[in-house]
């Protein structure tokens, strides 16, 4: 059976800290059970809810159609069709249990045994790496690896570096590209790494678990290297790359097997198509000529696929939110009334039907599906009110620039307004 699906399901919020929609997803099985870990960051692509293991269908190749990854590179790539393929190819000290639900937002050991000892008030790290582990082309994993994957995120002026700023010394090496970061200590004979920050950050865990912190070898070029695969850790090996047309994953020969939670996976071998428009996405799989869909269905399209391919289609829930930022050092913005009248301008409820009725309105950063999460209800739909809002901060009449795209991956667009 093809599979439709497993892809990012419409996710809004609006308003700055005020409105955020999460929507359902869709992904599907037909009578098979691809494992979630199969080709992309947690999608579940099973009948069943499965969240790991290696039990049913087995794929020889695995064929899916994907939205075009910015790279293919983890110190460069910063999208979701990037970091969905390579969430099972490179790994770093920390990742996330492959799972669904709330249980995927739990952090776990990947290439450290353990999770670190903290000390120092919270400025200090330490790890100590699994034993024996290899990358897919043998070489041995080092600890000293771990501080060339941060340098090299500097020279490649990766849009992750901010993520390390507050490790002692990346400042200075950021500006001078040279010598150590004096903040990462490393032993390749115990295989202990060390990390000093300047003062506590209390998501400095979830930044190790990115794919800004996944291990490369020591060695490797500073510079893009999409198209000449990296060796990787994880359970599958990128074998080929060609931008804007195809990817393709086999089994990494010297995987270790040795970590909870990051499953082998069901196919043997994944070949990507990369297509952009999300109709034709769709029609890879119901033709037969695809197995998976990592695109969104397009919502006119949606209630024919449920009448005819209900049997290939799976709803699940994403955590991930789309949103409306207002920039608070820009007018008419600066002004706490019109972040307000803005949020109360909007109309959720008819947000979410644009989406196929898929979305979940919520007023948090975190998706609901966050174990976190907590309930929001500050602000309701009310134009009079939103209305008040603006005359009462002087903002009658101010021009506003909005900014959105055509679609998911084209370019940006601009449109200029008036508040009234």
């Amino acid at each position: 059976m093809t599979v439709i699906g497993g892809w990012r399901r419409p996710a809004l919020m609006a308003g700055l800290a005020a409105c955020l929609a999460v929507a359902a997803g869709c992904g599907g099985g037909g009578g098979s059970k691809s494992d979630t870990s199969a080709a992309g960051g947690g999608t579940d692509t099973s009948t069943t809810a499965t969240t790991g293991g290696d039990t049913g269908k087995q794929f020889a190749d695995f064929r899916a159609v994907w939205a075009p990854p910015d790279y293919m590179d983890p110190g460069l790539s910063y999208t979701t069709s990037g970091w969905q393929v390579m969430w099972n190819v490179y790994l770093g000290l920390l990742t996330y249990s492959h799972a669904g639900g709330a249980e995927g937002a739990t952090l776990i050991p990947a290439l450290a045994k353990a999770l670190p000892t903290v000390t120092d008030g919270g400025k200090t790290y330490k790890f100590t790496l699994r034993k024996g582990l290899k990358y897919s082309n043998g070489t041995a994993v080092k600890a000293s690896d771990f501080a060339y994957t941060i340098k090299r995120d500097f020279q490649i002026d990766s849009s992750g570096v901010g993520f390390f700023s507050g490790i002692v010394g990346a400042d200075k090496y950021a500006k001078t590209k040279s010598g150590d970061i004096p903040g990462i200590i490393t032993d390749d004979a115990t295989g202990d790494i060390t990390i000093k920050l300047t003062a506590s950050q209390g998501d400095f865990l979830n930044i190790l678990a990115t794919e800004f912190a996944a291990f490369v070898p020591s060695g490797t070029p500073f510079k893009d290297q999409s198209t000449t695969p990296i060796p990787s850790t994880g359970p599958y090996e990128v074998t080929s790359y060609k931008p804007n047309r195809s990817f393709v994953l086999d089994r990494n020969p010297n995987w270790c097997k040795c970590i909870d939670g990051v499953p082998s996976g069901n196919p043997d071998k994944v070949t990507g198509k990369i297509v952009e428009d999300d109709s034709q996405a769709l029609n890879q799989v119901t033709l037969g000529q695809a197995d998976y869909d990592e695109h969104t269905i397009p919502v006119d399209q949606l209630a024919d696929v449920q009448a005819k391919h209900k049997d290939q289609l799976k709803f699940y829930t994403p955590a991930n939110v789309f949103y409306f930022f207002m920039n608070h050092r820009v007018a008419p913005f600066d002004k706490k009334q019109v972040r307000q009248a803005v949020n109360y301008a909007i109309n959720r409820a008819a947000i979410v039907k644009i989406f196929g009725g898929l979305g979940v309105p919520t007023q948090n950063f975190l998706p609901p599906t966050y174990p976190q999460y907590q309930k929001i209800d500050a602000y309701t739909y009310d134009v009079a009110k939103a209305k008040q809002l603006i005359k009462a901060a002087g903002a009658t009449g101010a021009a506003v620039t909005v900014w959105g795209n055509d679609s998911d991956l084209s370019s940006t667009r601009r449109s200029t307004c008036r508040a009234s």
